[in-house]
């Protein structure tokens, strides 16, 4: 079981990771995909505007999902790579517990001092697991927004 003290580090990494990756996302989403979410929309109006008199609602239809295949891809692109960054991260983290659980023997529930020294090195590997992770996510926003200006149309 945790200390208070490993729990509340453990929280507090969390939601430096988590804030990181929310800055990044909301920096692409307002820069980047608020531009194709634009363009997609334009292009729907266009294909009412341009559609006949006697274009089908079929017709129309069809028009207006190709217009939106550019902002589907940018969000799949988007969202494939937080996924690879989540499962990088948990991986890592499974990593260090299956390290800590390595170095439990049978009187570690009857050694205080022989716990705590693991959970500090269990902590002490999920922080810098952290911290590298948190370094990672300026080259993934690099990424995203390289593919999403190179690729999805």
């Amino acid at each position: 079981m945790a200390t208070h003290e490993t729990e509340q580090r453990m929280k507090a990494l969390d939601l430096k990771l988590q804030s990181e990756v929310k800055q990044c996302m909301d920096f692409i989403e307002k820069s980047h995909l608020r531009k194709i979410q634009r363009q997609s929309l334009v292009c729907s109006l266009e294909c009412i505007d341009k559609a006949s008199r006697n274009a089908t609602s079929d017709e129309i239809h069809h028009c207006m999902k190709k217009c939106q295949v550019p902002l589907e891809r940018g969000q799949h692109l988007i969202q494939n790579e937080i996924s690879r960054f989540q499962q990088r991260l948990q991986r890592a983290m499974v990593t260090c517990q299956d390290e800590a659980n390595d170095l439990v023997t049978p009187d570690v529930h009857s050694n205080p001092d022989k716990l705590r020294k693991i959970e500090n090195k269990m902590g002490n590997c999920f922080a810098k697991t952290i911290q590298e992770h948190i370094g990672m996510i300026g080259d993934m926003k690099k990424r995203i927004i390289s593919q999403l200006r190179d690729g999805i149309n």
